[in-house]
């Protein structure tokens, strides 16, 4: 064989998949995850025909519903030829069905219904040993993009503008970490007229009420509020979240705070109060200053004017700071430690990598669809990482196996197909 030119080295060749993970992936798919996520669809509660002869059933709308996540298409216009292509020489229900179905159900109730899907995993989780013990939770807070004109704002929210458009809709949701990958324990859309606290308090009293005992919080800088951290003390919660640089640099605030640091005023750990100039209300916690790694940190002072148009806003750019409640002595010897236990929480923010695969677009403005929509790809990776995790145990592998989502998606749209027009027939919906 010739050798490979000098300065470059062969090309590797692409891991070939192992007999574990055929198994593993077999195992997924077979008829027993299937009943298992149809118990978990029927908390879904839409209105099937209950008659012997209804020609569609919970599985059909499933079928259709799968077929979109793995098209990534939008729910209204699933191509029907990648269907036939899928699923020959069957009778397929029309996407007009499905979409008639969803809207024929409640907002509010749709909402409620998708939150008990939600609970409806975690309850089969606990049940067979996952989520035990004390658990580190993540709250996360995302904005969706809302391009429709025509729709009600009851649950619209104006923000600064972003990929095109100045409406959203917000989606607060609980998370822990189960192998590596997010496990959902709660998640809601936020009405207009919401209070953050009141969302964060309702999620964490519902995932007690499931069992879930909490170790700590991890929040991002959208949630430093004085309500929301009273919320939290209320509660016996600890937290750590990033602090947002409120103030100037030469008056009060945090900022004021990162410069008596940097002049060597005050210490890296200290007590500070936030206060709500709206009903005079405070809230004390730890703040921590910690100096950015020099070779990450590229703010130099350039003499060009901020958007915050402070003078020393290069300095401030140098310091990362945290609130928190945490026991002083998780970090009491080095401040920095907290940017360790604070990491827990990238495992949460890059499962949203997973979640964006599974967004589906649509331009509806009827907010049952949207919010079955927003919150379905939460149920779906909960399945996910119950159905690998229950059968990665019950075939006696040693090692944990993922699949790639977008391959189990596909994989279980074949298992739904296979169950549907199978000898075993079509279970009642």
């Amino acid at each position: 064989k010739a050798e490979p030119p000098k300065g470059k080295s062969p090309k590797a060749e692409p891991p070939k998949n192992s007999k574990h993970d055929e198994d593993v992936l077999e195992a997924l798919t077979s008829g027993v995850g299937l009943k298992k996520v149809l118990k978990i669809m029927k908390k879904l509660g839409l209105p099937f025909s209950r008659k012997h002869n209804a020609m569609y059933t919970l599985v059909d709308f499933f079928l259709l519903l799968m077929t979109a996540y793995d098209g990534k298409s939008r729910i209204h216009s699933v191509d029907g030829q990648y269907m036939n292509r899928k699923a020959k020489d069957s009778e397929l229900p029309s996407r007009t069905w499905m979409y008639n179905l969803i809207k024929s159900v409640r907002p509010d109730y749709m909402l409620k219904r998708s939150m008990a899907m939600i609970r409806s995993t975690i309850a089969q989780a606990r049940q067979h040993g996952l989520l035990r013990g004390v658990l580190v939770i993540a709250i996360d807070m995302h904005d969706i993009p809302v391009y429709a004109k025509k729709i009600k704002d009851e649950y619209i929210r104006k923000a600064k503008s972003k990929n095109g458009t100045s409406t959203f809709i917000r989606v607060i949701s609980v998370h822990c970490v189960i192998n590596g990958e997010r496990f959902t324990l709660g998640a809601t859309i936020m009405r207009k007229d919401d209070k953050t606290a009141a969302v964060v308090r309702k999620l964490l009293s519902a995932c007690r009420t499931q069992g879930i005992k909490i170790s700590y919080v991890l929040m991002d800088r959208g949630f430093h509020s004085v309500d929301v951290l009273n919320t939290l003390e209320e509660m016996g919660l600890k937290v750590l979240m990033p602090a947002v640089k409120t103030g100037k640099s030469d008056g009060n605030g945090i900022k004021n705070a990162i410069m008596e640091h940097h002049s060597g005023k005050r210490a890296a750990v200290s007590t500070y109060t936030l206060s709500n100039s709206d009903n005079d209300s405070t809230a004390s916690y730890t703040l921590i200053i910690i100096k950015r790694d020099e070779k990450k940190a590229k703010c130099k002072k350039t003499g060009k004017k901020t958007k915050s148009d402070d003078p020393n806003d290069h300095i401030i750019k140098q310091y990362l700071v945290f609130a928190t409640t945490l026991p002083k002595s998780m970090y009491a010897s080095n401040p920095a430690n907290l940017l360790k236990i604070y990491a827990q929480r990238w495992g949460i923010e890059n499962s949203y990598k997973s979640l964006k695969q599974l967004r589906l677009r649509t331009t509806s403005t009827n907010y049952s669809v949207r919010f079955l929509l927003y919150l379905m790809p939460f149920v779906l990776c909960n399945m996910w990482v119950l159905i690998s995790n229950l059968f990665t145990r019950q075939m006696d592998y040693n090692k944990y196996t993922q699949c790639m989502l977008g391959i189990f998606i596909g994989k279980f749209l074949d298992a739904v197909i296979a169950f549907r027009d199978g000898p075993r027939g079509r279970p009642p919906g």
